[in-house]
């Protein structure tokens, strides 16, 4: 430590104090400063050279005497050493960048070398920064106090990166946004981006650039680049929105509040508040039935207030109407159609009693479901899917597995059709498609499940719950039921008679929703045909004697259904058998005694004088294949194989316009 030379003598009453003489201590000390070399001065160094000072500014009573205020530059550290400390830092922070500029290369090689310089710089000034603060404390006890000093020291602590910004603005810039960049790729890029973000920021609002370059310009237009190549899947979307603006949120953690609130606006307008991504995100949240996430309707809530708050609230609900019949109608094309439906509908009941809350919501949602579906047929286009898939079904679960409830699966077909309003379309869809089209196909075996109790399937419980509950068409449904039970009762009166027919009783209203003649009159069938039609008529007007007013059977050739055995082989060596109706079955009999037919021989065989019906026969053979028509000259084709996508069992059905299924 230094000595103290000779003191001067002060007359303070009895007894003299002693002053220390600084003039010494403080040239030497500046001394030390200048020769320091800032690259390679050591930590101990500085220390020594801090406590030296601390040593002196209590021996002089800078530290020790609060009350007493000195002149300026009278302290220790006076200006002279702090502007030798700051000079030395400037030089030092000169030499980095000239090193930056020599080894500059593409954006990531750059970041690593601006960081380097950066961090060597930060750790150069880490070990001066005790004297500034030393130095800062001795100007606080000073009489004219200013900011002179403070600005000195935010200047040095800052040399480097405060020339970088004033002299490199592009490539600090460059640095900036792939710093971020990787930060939002890599979360443990995190913490550096936030404090690098801090310290541009500190330094922009010291030190503003001549040009002015500033922070906030430069990430609105990183934001902008990357929400404009951001890519969100739809399963987990909102959470990973949130994820990325809570990334953003932490890198500007040390930005103003409206910048970060800017930015957060900035995100969700060029993602969540996009119509098209709003469209697709309720489309496959209402579709999503199968995930069971119980967060769905409150992310739909939340949607529906982003969408209000974008003035697209009509976007929403359409989506959302649209959506729930569009997964409504996909589901009866997969093969689980029916045992998934109560989950799908359960889903949706779940949307909308959550959203149905609001009560302007509902009001809105049903205006809106009103106007759509009146303006389309998508509900009739349903209504016909899901009556077909009831009767593939029936057809294919002959038994259903033991975990099928065939009262449940109807409870929640009846509950569909109340859900998605379509009272008006399902049931005569229904009576068309499943209950009439079974019973031709089917004959006495669909009745027979229809009536017999022990037998009951879900045709029958759908038609019980479809009439208790009143819909529109239920009168219709019931009047229906009740002449199939007319075929069952006289086609289990058949049974004694030798005649192999089940004929299926219906008004002519019925009848001619699946088939609608031309000519009123029925047509002409050949004798044998007409003798076994007349028994038939002769067996049902004698189970009607008892009514009140007389009905008489008439004779729709095509509604009937006849099975024909083939010389015709199948794999297996089974015989291939052909379900038709009566006239087919006529025309198809003509030729067991020639293989060759002409169109006039047929008809003069036939005794039918119906041209255009006996050619729509012909019609529904060629079409298959089984005959061929050269020049009118009709043969069959014995070479004729089905595909097994037509075949049911050993069984082929051909319809009067020739396709191969009802």
């Amino acid at each position: 430590m230094y000595e103290c030379k000779d003191f001067e003598t002060e007359k303070a009453g009895p007894h003299c104090l002693r002053r220390p003489d600084y003039t010494t201590a403080k040239y030497e000390m500046s001394s030390k400063l200048k020769a320091w070399q800032i690259e390679t001065v050591k930590q101990l160094d500085v220390d020594q050279l801090y406590y030296e000072l601390l040593y002196w500014a209590k021996r002089s009573g800078v530290m020790a005497e609060p009350d007493r205020k000195k002149l300026k530059g009278e302290g220790c550290v006076n200006d002279s050493m702090v502007e030798i400390i700051k000079t030395n830092l400037s030089n030092y922070a000169s030499n980095l960048l000239h090193q930056f500029e020599r080894s500059s290369h593409h954006d990531s090689a750059n970041f690593e070398s601006f960081h380097k310089f950066d961090l060597l710089y930060q750790r150069t000034y880490a070990k001066f920064a005790p004297l500034f603060r030393l130095a800062e404390e001795a100007e606080r006890q000073t009489v004219y106090a200013d900011e002179s000093l403070s600005n000195s020291t935010q200047s040095a602590k800052f040399a480097f990166l405060k020339l970088f910004f004033h002299r490199k603005g592009l490539y600090l810039s460059s640095m900036l946004e792939y710093c971020w960049d990787r930060a939002r790729a890599h979360s443990g890029f995190l913490d550096e981006a936030r404090v690098l973000t801090r310290r541009v920021q500190e330094v922009q609002a010291l030190f503003p650039h001549p040009q002015g370059l500033s922070v906030e310009a430069i990430y609105a237009k990183s934001l902008n680049r990357y929400v404009e190549a951001l890519t969100i899947p739809i399963i987990g979307y909102l959470t990973k929105l949130s994820e990325i603006i809570t990334v953003e949120l932490r890198i500007l953690e040390y930005l103003s509040l409206e910048v970060r609130e800017n930015a957060r606006i900035a995100i969700l307008e060029r993602t969540l508040m996009g119509k098209e991504v709003m469209r697709q995100l309720v489309e496959f949240m209402a579709a999503d039935y199968c995930a069971c996430r119980s967060d769905i309707k409150g992310e739909l809530e939340q949607l529906y207030q982003i969408s209000q708050a974008a003035n697209y609230g009509d976007v929403f609900m359409t989506a959302l109407i649209d959506a729930m019949y569009s997964v409504l109608e996909n589901a009866f094309s997969q093969k689980s159609e029916l045992v998934a439906l109560p989950s799908l509908l359960k889903h949706h009941e779940d949307i909308l009693d959550h959203l149905f809350l609001d009560a302007s919501f509902k009001h809105k949602f049903e205006h809106k479901r009103k106007t759509l579906l009146d303006s389309e047929s998508r509900v009739g286009r349903i209504s016909s899917k899901l009556a077909k898939c009831i009767d593939k079904f029936q057809r294919n679960c002959r038994k259903p597995d033991a975990g099928v409830s065939i009262t449940k699966m109807a409870q929640s077909i009846v509950r569909t059709v109340v859900f998605y309003k379509m009272h008006n379309d399902f049931i005569p869809a229904f009576i068309k498609l499943s209950l009439l089209r079974s019973a031709i196909r089917q004959g006495h075996q669909f009745l027979y499940r229809l009536f017999e109790h022990k037998r009951f399937g879900l045709e029958r419980e759908l038609c019980d719950l479809l009439i208790l509950q009143n819909l529109p068409d239920s009168r219709r449904l019931q009047e229906i039921m009740d002449s199939l039970h007319t075929s069952f009762v006289m086609q289990d009166g058949n049974k004694n008679i030798s005649f192999n027919i089940e004929p299926i009783i219906l008004s002519e209203k019925e009848a001619k929703l699946l088939y609608k003649p031309k000519a009123e009159e029925s047509a002409l069938l050949p004798k044998e045909l007409q003798k076994l039609w007349d028994s038939q008529s002769k067996h049902f007007e004698s189970l009607e004697s008892s009514a009140k007013v007389g009905k008489k059977l008439t004779l729709m050739p095509m509604l009937n259904t006849i099975q024909m055995s083939t010389p015709m082989l199948l794999s297996g060596r089974r015989s291939l058998m052909l379900e038709m109706n009566l006239l087919q079955a006529a025309v198809l009999e003509a030729f067991n005694y020639k293989d060759t037919l002409s169109f006039t021989e047929l008809r003069t065989n036939l005794e039918t004088t119906d041209d255009q019906l006996l050619r729509v026969t012909l019609n529904s053979f060629i079409r298959v294949d089984l005959l061929t028509n050269c020049q009118d000259v009709f043969s069959v084709n014995y070479s004729f194989q089905p595909r097994k996508n037509q075949l049911q069992g050993n069984c082929m059905r051909i319809n009067f316009n020739g396709r191969t299924d009802l």
